[in-house]
């Protein structure tokens, strides 16, 4: 065989193409590894974010968690719990936080509402009603339990969140 442009463009190509065969493009679409890693769970009162309730319907646990005792509410009634939760930024970065109750199932703002305290307006219920902490920051927390709007027992979880708000 004569060598000729076209047979060492083809050669060339012939080779590149079993080259990008044989080893592949270097892409892949999942990896999965073990590794050692080691987390430290603390209770609430030494977390990042420190809730703290006022000892008769909001307590803490052994267990870090935060339990909730309304008892008797009258049914077809607003009863609202003044001062029961505090929630406090420990982050000591120098970094404030936007802190809201998430929005779901009855923790909606209609049948059960967490309000600050120090603004009769203030539902810290969902995304867009978040408070700002400062790094050493504290809002305490009135409890709004409105039977009139639906049934607060079926509620078991709220989701307290802090986001950097820069």
């Amino acid at each position: 065989m004569r060598m000729n442009r076209r047979n060492v463009l083809l050669g060339l190509g012939t080779v590149v193409t079993g080259g990008g065969a044989a080893l592949g493009t270097g892409a892949f679409s999942s990896v999965e590894a073990d590794r050692d890693a080691t987390f430290s769970v603390v209770n609430d009162d030494s977390a990042l974010l420190t809730l703290t309730g006022d000892g008769t319907y909001v307590t803490g646990e052994s267990s870090g968690a935060i339990s909730f005792s309304f008892t008797e509410l009258n049914d077809n009634a607003k009863t609202i719990f003044e001062g029961v939760l505090t929630i406090e930024n420990n982050t000591q970065d120098a970094a404030s936080k936007d802190v809201y109750i998430k929005n779901n199932g009855n923790v909606d703002g209609t049948v059960i509402d967490f309000q600050d305290s120090a603004d009769t307006e203030g539902s810290i219920v969902g995304t867009g009603n978040a408070v700002t902490l400062s790094d050493t920051g504290t809002i305490t927390l009135d409890i709004e339990i409105d039977t009139r709007e639906g049934d607060p027992s079926s509620v078991d979880t709220i989701t307290v969140v802090a986001e950097d708000n820069n």
